[in-house]
């Protein structure tokens, strides 16, 4: 995976982003050229509002304004639901793949966002990368090209034309002049048509989803959140969030809370580097309530410091706020255990 976004000087004469905000302009940048956008294929992006303002270094509220805007210009296409987020169209076709390898690269990340209509209608601007590239370079096509995309992205069914969100780059199966398709639509006389997608409602709907954005009410004074095994409040315990009502339970409730400045001083035993820590204390702040409801304790964190110090592994603020914590905490844990087994057997012949 590349570290770099190809992106010509065109972009200052592309009218859709010149025309928008200059907080427009740094959101549409970092969901498309920030190192956390390169997690996924070019235009494609999964995360919350808090990413988003890490990514793009914006205060939330500023990130949900310039989301907004850029939604009603139908730039992106955002899916509440799964926080899938797809740019609808390019400047220019930069990040064209040269081989099959980069294809084959493309789709196993692809595969790595949740599936969802606006994942698979981003097919479409995938394959005008490859068009418009290969147009550019005045080649044709080559046949590694056009096997690697029939057994990768030709297999994904591509949601209808929607009313919002897409931009209107085809219709049923052949696409347009300005980006051709590789693959016809899948359609049939008694197939039902995707159900439209209406963005407008988007930033509406999050207010309320947004858990694993922002803290509880009852603790956003404090910035501190139980730890799992203590009374959790009703928040948390809501069967709808899959956890159990503990204090219904009978059983004895700990006095255990951790908040920001309780995470970093654990973090900090082991190896860490402070640079980033002014800048993404907020948004730590904000993932606290999703690790707490995942069973995330101090304890876990303190398995983290150990992991770095042992396989010298520097960590920082940056990377705590935009981690999966939960299958970096399994791992820590899996890789420190079996460190410990083979000194173990190295014990037993000395």
């Amino acid at each position: 995976m590349s570290a770099f976004t190809r992106l010509g000087s065109g972009l200052w004469d592309w009218e859709p982003w010149t025309e928008r905000s200059l907080a427009g302009r740094m959101l549409w940048l970092g969901l498309y050229t920030s190192s956390e956008a390169k997690r996924h294929v070019p235009g494609l992006w999964q995360g919350g509002l808090a990413s988003m303002a890490d990514a793009a270094r914006m205060r939330p509220d500023d990130v949900r304004d310039s989301l907004d805007e850029l939604l009603e210009h139908e730039l992106v296409e955002y899916d509440p639901k799964t926080r899938v987020l797809r740019l609808c169209v390019l400047p220019d076709a930069g990040e064209y793949p040269s081989n099959g390898r980069v294809i084959r690269s493309w789709w196993t990340r692809f595969q790595t966002v949740p599936a969802c209509q606006v994942r698979d209608a981003h097919v479409r601007t995938l394959a005008w990368i490859l068009d418009a590239g290969t147009q550019a370079s005045g080649k044709r096509k080559s046949d590694d090209h056009t096997n690697t995309w029939a057994e990768t992205f030709g297999r994904i069914v591509v949601p209808a034309q929607r009313r919002r969100g897409l931009r209107r780059l085809a219709d049923s199966d052949t696409g347009t002049q300005v980006q051709p398709s590789l693959f016809p639509t899948a359609r049939s006389s008694t197939q039902e048509l995707v159900e439209a997608v209406d963005n407008s409602a988007a930033l509406h709907q999050m207010n309320k989803i947004r858990v694993p954005e922002t803290v509880s009410d009852t603790v956003s004074d404090t910035n501190r959140i139980p730890d799992p095994g203590s009374r959790i409040p009703e928040f948390f315990s809501s069967p709808e969030r899959g956890a159990g009502t503990v204090h219904d339970t009978g059983k004895p409730a700990l006095a255990l809370v951790y908040s920001v400045e309780d995470v970093l001083a654990v973090l900090r035993t082991g190896r860490w580097d402070p640079m980033f820590e002014d800048t993404h204390q907020d948004a730590i702040a904000s993932r606290l309530a999703s690790w707490a409801s995942t069973g995330v304790t101090l304890d876990d964190f303190r398995v983290l410091a150990q992991y770095s110090r042992v396989f010298d592994n520097v960590k920082n603020a940056r990377w705590l706020a935009t981690c999966d914590l939960p299958a970096t905490v399994l791992h820590a844990k899996s890789e420190l255990r079996r460190r410990d087994e083979k000194l173990a057997m190295l014990a037993e012949f000395k």
